[in-house]
């Protein structure tokens, strides 16, 4: 039987390892500069807890993670836990599972969400063995720009634009333009599945997610006059460009926006050279799979959420 002792990260000595173990555990896991400037945006008010799992050779064999913002659902924590695989079936993912369910408890914890690779069903029977239930499936879609073919598209652009809708990018807008987006976002982003925020992120927080960070330049909106009415947000990736988010209001649904947003983007990326672009889905947002299907892309490897209610 393995013996492990448990201490809290020493960061940011720690956070190559961190990501060298998240990557086995998830489709899409950050590096270690990213999980640094993601704790660094961290809101006030957040709660974290990380504790690792450490063999007596030294090596950090285990992590786990609860995790909040100051805005999430009352009772509501995410939970995260990865063995290295030398280490599984000794005992340790439940021992790290008890560790931050325990912690989140004593914070008034009492709904966790979970994330499981959905190529590694060992680890989705592990959850569903203690209560944790399979409650969507997101995943990954990719298009190579390099075959893309634009043509059964042609003069959709137009015919949006024709409908008063100007198509432009977030970067010629102005500073003065953020409030705006925003307040956009903060109502186009509470219509999405799963969506449990008690209330939209600070105007603070959201510039630190979404404009003060590499990539802001690649943010597109659509605009009825002077209101904002669509946007798609990319992010660079090592492989071209990621679509982290797209949503249009709601009296302005079912005008082809979206599509008119994503063909723009498309052009756009091809016109700096890129190659490729990826965009995550829900399972349980179908119109925006749909468009992503019409545009050619093609599913990816992806992860199952899955929930535990007390009580």
């Amino acid at each position: 039987m393995s013996t492990f002792h448990y201490r809290s990260p020493t960061l940011p000595a720690d956070y190559p390892r961190l990501a060298e173990l998240l990557s086995q555990a998830s489709a899409d896991a950050p590096t270690a500069q990213e999980l640094a400037e993601t704790d660094g945006d961290l809101p006030a008010g957040s709660i974290l807890f990380r504790t690792l799992a450490v063999d007596s050779a030294g090596q950090i064999s285990g992590f786990g993670e609860a995790f909040r913002y100051p805005n999430t659902k009352v009772g509501k924590f995410y939970l995260t836990v990865v063995v290295d695989r030398h280490a599984r079936r000794t005992g340790l993912g439940s021992a790290l599972l008890g560790r931050v369910e325990a912690f989140a408890v004593g914070q008034g914890g009492d709904y966790f969400v979970g994330c499981v690779r959905d190529d590694d069903p060992v680890s989705l029977a592990f959850g569903h063995k203690r209560g944790y239930e399979t409650q969507r499936h997101g995943f990954l879609s990719r298009l190579d720009l390099t075959t893309w073919d634009g043509a059964p598209f042609a003069g959709l652009l137009t015919a949006v634009r024709a409908g008063g809708i100007r198509l432009a990018l977030m970067a010629e807008l102005g500073p003065e333009a953020e409030q705006r987006l925003y307040e956009l976002m903060s109502r186009t982003m509470t219509d999405l599945p799963g969506y449990e925020a008690a209330q939209f992120m600070s105007f603070a927080t959201w510039q630190n997610a979404f404009i003060r960070r590499p990539g802001a330049e690649n943010i597109v909106v659509a605009l009825d006059g002077d209101r904002f009415i669509g946007v798609t947000i990319m992010n660079k990736t090592d492989e071209g460009l990621y679509t982290a988010h797209t949503s249009v209001d709601r009296d302005y649904r079912g005008r082809h926006i979206a599509l008119g947003l994503k063909l723009f983007s498309i052009d756009l990326a091809r016109e700096r050279g890129v190659t490729v672009m990826t965009a995550g889905n829900d399972s349980l947002n179908a119109p925006m799979i749909a468009v992503n299907r019409k545009l050619g892309y093609v599913p990816q490897a992806g992860e199952y959420d899955v929930a535990k209610r007390l009580g």
